[in-house]
């Protein structure tokens, strides 16, 4: 889960050619919801069983932003 923003960058822009923009907008979209949806990411992290506290996983979020 601790993904570089260098490596971000790169896995986007390999995407790009396939899929366009929609890589970046649906990525955003996603972070925009886990954060506005009350519950959403509880819900989340319990459906994938991850047991790291949620401050933790919201830094690796805001990474990816």
């Amino acid at each position: 889960m601790d993904l570089s923003k260098p490596a971000l960058n790169k896995a986007i822009k390999k995407t790009e050619s396939a899929y366009g923009k929609a890589i970046k907008v649906d990525l955003e979209k996603a972070i925009r919801q886990l954060n506005e949806q009350d519950g959403l990411l509880e819900r989340c992290m319990k459906s994938m069983n991850i047991t790291m506290p949620k401050a933790l996983l919201w830094q690796h979020i805001r990474k990816l932003a």
